[in-house]
């Protein structure tokens, strides 16, 4: 997991260079920008969570992403 806050890229350029590079890497998008919610979903996220949100709620999310992926590579 990695915090960053991106000053002069912004968060969405970075997901495109993340995209674009490393298709099949998870990503979860924490932020306190929930407008950007449907713009980064086009892109392609695993997950969006806005803050607040709770180790637990993010602890879930990552879970669950995990499981999907095990599923996904028994198909």
């Amino acid at each position: 997991m990695k915090a960053v806050f991106f000053e002069k890229t912004g968060g969405v350029e970075v997901l495109k260079a993340i995209r674009r590079d490393y298709q099949d890497l998870p990503v979860v998008i924490l932020t306190a920008y929930g407008e950007k919610r449907e713009e980064v979903e086009q892109i392609g996220v695993n997950g969006f969570m806005t803050k607040p949100y709770s180790l637990e709620e993010l602890y879930q999310k990552v879970e669950s992403i995990l499981i999907r992926r095990e599923f996904d590579k028994e198909d």
